[in-house]
């Protein structure tokens, strides 16, 4: 079904997002959260294809999905996610991104300060001090 009716007819990787094991206990108390870091998720993919592609609204497809437990009974949030391995531009051209390295500074992800500072204006975690 997801195959035939929802991803566009081009190759697709799967990418897995794992929340630092210091901000668990932030999305253990507030599941509502979990819902937003999907969304977080895709900001990233995005902004690094968009990057790598050198097209700021250049969009990838991607399905994701909110997985809470791991072969530990330990409390574990991730996303699970299907992402094309390509761009598609405002004029609906597909272009593709065969690989897309995590390393390099012009492409590089959001890491754990995207989710600090997202907490942050969220009120869920205070400002640092410094």
């Amino acid at each position: 079904m997801l195959q035939h009716q929802i991803l566009a007819d081009v190759p697709h990787a799967q990418w897995v997002f794992s929340i630092p094991k210091m901000l668990r206990p932030y999305f253990l108390h507030h599941r509502e959260l979990l819902g937003d870091m999907a969304r977080l998720a895709y900001d990233t993919v995005r902004e690094m294809m968009a990057a790598v592609v050198d097209e700021p609204d250049a969009r990838p497809g991607m399905v994701a999905i909110i997985q809470s437990f791991s072969s530990s009974p330990k409390w574990n949030p991730h996303i699970h996610s299907i992402v094309s391995r390509g761009v598609f531009n405002p004029d609906g051209e597909w272009i593709l991104v065969p690989y897309v390295d995590a390393e390099d500074d012009e492409a590089q992800p959001a890491e754990i300060h995207v989710v600090i500072n997202w907490l942050q204006e969220h009120e869920r975690l205070a400002p640092s001090q410094r």
